[in-house]
């Protein structure tokens, strides 16, 4: 009956380690195992903006998190993180998948293989062709795709105050906040140019609109706004020109006073130096500093009393028969 007993406890023991499975300390573990992978978004995984490489196995205590690469990798470029003390497949546990995250737009956990075990305590390589006991080398590494930020929307771009010869003004708007949004640039090129100079970089929290002043009057512009993710990765708004003021905004060829010129009124055409003049309005169109005093015509005649000969009594023919000076309308 003892012995029956122990058969008893055996078997109960058994069927407890099936169970609940065999803890940590009774699992044989492998040596390293070198996970490859492949930057194929854009953007640089770096020291600084490494991807979170998660082991997770069906045994929570099998679970094991790294992170790299420890040096830049660029688009197209592979990269390893090496794990060393996973544990070997132990017949009904040990089940391996790997997962990936990184801050991208949605800052997600990504699954990039699973189904895996390691089936003995040596070293081994986890690719696109799963485990394997070789390198298979860069062309089965498992893909890694950082996507680029939304574009932002360039708005607005036209001359700005107090001097619209020389300042143009830029507004944008932004995409809703992508979670690895690091930093906004704006850009200017002369007009055609492909050629762009970064003008300001405006840190991660945002901005909308700029001032740039220093520009040439009457000339061309084109800006962009670039909206860049923490892996360096960015994204270009629309382009839009705008074009600096010459300082003769009613193109009457005549340049304002307000930069130098003696056009006394930039917003008229009609206004400038030479203008014929309108007396008594009220208007300097001649741009000569007063306007010219108003016609008196006492006896309505249409000449003016202070060229009229007979100003009281109305001759519109000047009619002088005499040649002394005083119409014959007045004799």
């Amino acid at each position: 009956m003892f012995r029956n007993r122990l058969q008893a406890l055996s078997s109960l023991s058994l069927l407890l380690a099936v169970a609940g499975g065999a803890t940590s300390a009774e699992a044989a573990t492998t040596g390293t195992v070198t996970v490859l992978f492949k930057n194929t978004g854009v953007g640089k995984f770096g020291p600084s903006n490494q991807v979170y490489v998660y082991a997770d196995a069906d045994f929570n205590s099998y679970d094991k998190t790294l992170y790299g690469p420890t040096t830049t990798v660029g688009p197209g470029q592979t990269f390893t993180v090496q794990f060393s003390g996973l544990y070997v497949w132990s017949g009904f546990q040990g089940i391996y998948r790997f997962e990936v995250r990184y801050p991208d737009t949605t800052s997600t956990t990504a699954t990039v293989i699973s189904g895996l075990k390691f089936t003995g305590p040596g070293n081994w390589y986890v690719s696109s062709l799963g485990v394997t006991s070789y390198n298979p080398g860069a062309a089965y590494s498992l893909p890694i795709a950082n996507q680029a930020p939304p574009a932002p929307t360039l708005t607005y771009c036209y001359p700005d105050s107090p001097d619209t010869t020389t300042m143009l003004y830029t507004a944008w708007s932004l995409p809703p906040r992508p979670t690895d949004f690091d930093r906004i640039v704006l850009e200017r090129a002369p007009a055609g140019s492909s050629t762009w100079t970064v003008i300001k970089t405006f840190a991660y929290w945002g901005a909308s609109y700029n001032s740039d002043p220093g520009r040439a009057p009457g000339s061309t512009y084109q800006y962009r706004v670039a909206l860049y993710d923490r892996y360096d990765a960015g994204s270009y708004s629309n382009v839009k020109q705008c074009t600096t003021q010459t300082g003769d905004s009613d193109q009457d060829g005549y340049v304002s006073t307000n930069y130098g010129g003696n056009d006394c009124n930039d917003s008229d055409a009609s206004i400038h130096p030479g203008a014929t003049e309108t007396p008594g309005d009220g208007i300097d169109q001649d741009c000569d500093g007063a306007d010219l005093p108003a016609v008196v015509d006492s006896d309505g005649d249409g000449i003016a009393d202070d060229v009229d000969n007979c100003p009281a009594v109305p001759n519109a023919d000047q009619a002088d028969t005499d040649q002394d000076g005083v119409g014959d309308a007045c004799a």
